[in-house]
């Protein structure tokens, strides 16, 4: 009986964790976006690929 406790509850860390990656993988592109357009002298910048 403990086993299968201690099964889900490891279960439930591994998925909030992969939770919170996830969402501050997006927040870290979504801001990168936002403030290289802020801080570039030419709009264009932010977006053109760098080599």
């Amino acid at each position: 009986m403990e086993s299968a406790r201690r099964e889900k509850q490891n279960v439930a860390i591994l998925v909030a964790s992969q939770v919170l990656f996830m969402v501050a993988s997006i927040t870290v592109m979504t801001l990168s976006g936002v403030v290289g357009q802020q801080l570039s002298p030419i709009q264009g910048w932010p977006r053109c690929p760098s080599p």
